[in-house]
């Protein structure tokens, strides 16, 4: 659960291509800022067609040592970061809650969310899941505090060049903290934009979650009836998931305008977050109550939601819930966070 929020711990997957080759990569490559492959138009009578930029001058001299901006003041990975042992009592162990519902929609407007040209498809029944994270990241790299994260994922399969790759394609993940919107965005290519989003109300057997802007509130996700799972029902569910699942990681459409352009790009193309080689989570307690779930998300007018949302919610809100496939809660008290693994590019 944890490796969704995990962000920082990537810049240090950064490296050159020699140790790149080394690792003999099955997929991609990794995200390397000194290296990085992108598509941008010949010209603006036709901005669809693309080709694969050859690197600048400026890339080949940077140093592949994790910088971001503002980049006059070294890396942000710094060495001093504490250690679990270092620190205080209070911070380690945490805790983290997820609740998450999945349902089936038609399949069209699904489909409209995936980007153009990029060789995805939905994979299975046209299901679209939002899971609510309270109480994410690595303290160590956001100054002890954690944040909460809404993200929306949709299963999918990347028809790439060489072979298929099969994950949950992120259109949009909602966070309340803009140091990890920003790290997402840049180092990830993660879709990271900012809602507040309250803890979760939990009143008898109901959870209910919200998520909202500038206190308009465009989703009220509410899980009802909660029953909690023995410890033999969470080993049998983990088993059965292990064995029915082929997602290989979290897709995410990497975008960045080219400065002064309205057509041209910086950065287009496909990442992948996966669990590979991910830091391990160490797991104090673990709790999961199933229940019946209902999401809805509420459309917004540019009065109440900023252009930077308001196409992403207004485009939920237009989804038909036809039938809720899961709708659980989990409950973890951790003594280490872990983390995601590697992230690469999807070519």
């Amino acid at each position: 659960m944890q490796r969704f929020a995990d962000e920082l711990r990537n810049s240090g997957l950064i490296m050159d291509s020699r140790r790149r080759q080394s690792l003999n990569l099955p997929v991609g490559k990794e995200i390397a800022m000194t290296d990085t492959t992108i598509d941008k138009p010949i010209d603006k009578a036709n901005s669809k067609t693309k080709t694969k930029a050859k690197k600048t001058e400026a890339r080949k001299q940077a140093p592949s040592n994790g910088i971001l901006m503002p980049v006059g003041f070294g890396s942000p990975a710094s060495a001093d970061q504490p250690t679990e042992s270092g620190l205080a009592a209070s911070i380690y162990p945490r805790s983290s809650t997820t609740a998450s519902i999945s349902f089936l929609t038609d399949r069209k407007p699904l489909e409209a969310m995936l980007p153009k040209g990029k060789q995805l498809e939905l994979r299975g029944e046209p299901t679209l899941t939002v899971t609510a994270i309270y109480g994410a990241g690595d303290l160590r790299a956001w100054a002890g505090k954690t944040y909460e994260i809404v993200m929306v994922s949709i299963p999918v399969t990347f028809n790439g060049k060489t072979r298929q790759v099969h994950g949950e394609f992120a259109p949009i993940v909602l966070e309340n903290l803009a140091d990890p919107i920003i790290a997402g965005r840049e180092l990830l290519g993660w879709s990271k934009v900012y809602a507040e989003i309250e803890p979760p109300r939990v009143v008898n057997d109901c959870l209910h979650s919200v998520a909202g802007w500038g206190g308009f509130n465009f989703m009220d996700l509410r899980i009802k009836h909660l029953k909690e799972l023995t410890a033999a029902d969470i080993k049998r569910r983990q088993q059965q998931a292990r064995s029915a699942t082929l997602s290989e990681g979290s897709i995410h459409h990497k975008y960045i305008r080219r400065t002064g352009t309205l057509d041209e790009a910086d950065a287009d193309y496909l990442t992948m977050s996966t669990s590979v080689n991910a830091p391990e989570t160490r797991v104090r307690s673990f709790g999961t109550w199933t229940g019946e779930g209902s999401i809805e998300f509420h459309a917004g007018t540019w009065r109440e939601l900023p252009m930077m949302i308001r196409p992403a919610i207004n485009a939920l809100a237009r989804l038909k819930v036809k039938q809720v496939l899961r709708a659980e809660i989990t409950k973890t008290e951790m003594i280490s966070s872990g983390g995601m693994g590697r992230t690469i590019i999807l070519e």
